[in-house]
């Protein structure tokens, strides 16, 4: 999406409080997993976070630039949601049913492409374009633009004084 973020759990919490009270507590901010979401195509962890690093129990987030702009609250929180929300829902209309038995088969863009003999690299082939088709079709600025004009709008209206002047982290 072009805005270059550093994302760091940051601060302590004590295990025992954590054994001895039930999740979701204060500590279970799993929001920030969704901006480390793996984005490249060709990664086989494509659209998940790194587990190990970022479990349900994540704590306070520090989120900052790394070109050094200034990055609000509220410019994080649309974001967040944006890795999330918006994700899961348009990531089910990229996915199209695949029958290994259907010679019709086909994403926009491989009608050319030959067959391999191996199912196996018939459907790698084939999730990596609907991956590059996905980031192409909806992870990108002009989305993210409309994504957060509605959630600034929402706020707004439901009475969040903090977003009427909040403005979208390309325009900084």
């Amino acid at each position: 999406m072009g805005i270059p973020l550093l994302v760091r759990k940051h601060g302590f919490f004590r295990m025992s409080w954590l054994q001895s009270h039930e999740i979701p507590g204060p500590f279970s901010n799993c929001t920030p997993i969704f901006l480390n979401r793996a984005c490249d195509p060709d990664d086989s962890g494509f659209g998940f976070a790194n587990l190990v690093e970022w479990d349900k129990i994540i704590g306070t987030v520090l989120v900052v630039r790394q070109d050094k702009k200034p990055i609000t609250a509220q410019q994080v929180e649309a974001l967040c949601l944006f890795c999330c929300d918006y994700w899961a829902e348009h990531i089910e209309e990229t996915l199209p049913a695949y029958d290994p038995d259907d010679d019709e088969y086909k994403l926009s863009g491989d009608e050319n492409e030959e067959r391999d003999n191996s199912d196996k690299d018939v459907i790698e082939k084939r999730v990596k374009l609907v991956h590059k088709e996905f980031i192409r079709n909806h992870i990108n600025q002009e989305k993210f633009e409309e994504f957060f004009e509605q959630m600034k709008q929402k706020n707004v209206q439901e009475g969040d004084t903090a977003w009427a002047d909040a403005v979208s982290p390309y325009t900084v």
